[in-house]
């Protein structure tokens, strides 16, 4: 960015651009100094002066602090946007480890008893933190076509008034529908 040069424009120009002038008209601004935000080569943006009571013939000096800003902006502009994306990056990373961390002690817990129940319930819930549900079923088909409620956490507990449910499969749409295609 160092050295660029500043576009001085004045609403009484007869050149002035015509989207310039009307932009002026509306905003009552009677000369205006843009400066070009860069940084490393990078476009970021401009740094506007206006000044609205009277037209202004600023002068050199003016015009050399105006970049020197203009510079100091380019960079906090360009500061601002890498921490904006690190940290959008960091949060990503946090939300990955969390998910594997989650998966891997669902691995774990199917694992670390025998005890269906147990393995399900803490299944269920992991699998709420880890998809970020408020609820979680586990449901067994039988042979006669029905399915019966295994599992059931909601809101962060166990749901037990569904566990051991029964209800025949040709009341259960999404239910027979995944069974059948095999497909979610």
């Amino acid at each position: 960015m160092l050295g660029a040069d500043p576009v001085v424009e004045s609403v009484s120009d007869p050149g002035l651009d015509p989207e310039s002038r009307a932009s002026m008209e509306r905003w009552g601004e009677k000369t205006c100094v843009s400066l070009p935000l860069r940084y490393g080569g990078e476009s970021l943006g401009t740094l506007v002066l206006c000044e609205c009571g009277s037209e202004r013939r600023f002068t050199e000096e003016e015009l050399e602090l105006a970049r020197g800003l203009a510079d100091q902006a380019s960079a906090a502009v360009y500061n601002a946007r890498v921490y904006r994306d690190l940290a959008q990056r960091n949060d990503e990373l946090l939300a990955r480890a969390r998910h594997e961390r989650l998966l891997n002690e669902v691995s774990v817990e199917l694992v670390s008893s025998l005890e269906l129940r147990v393995v399900l319930e803490a299944a269920s819930r992991r699998i709420c933190l880890l998809l970020e549900a408020t609820g979680c079923e586990v449901w067994s088909y039988h042979d006669d076509e029905s399915i019966e409620c295994l599992s059931a956490w909601a809101d962060g507990d166990v749901a037990p008034g569904r566990v051991g449910l029964r209800r025949p499969l040709d009341g259960c749409a999404a239910s027979r529908l995944a069974l059948t295609s095999r497909e979610p």
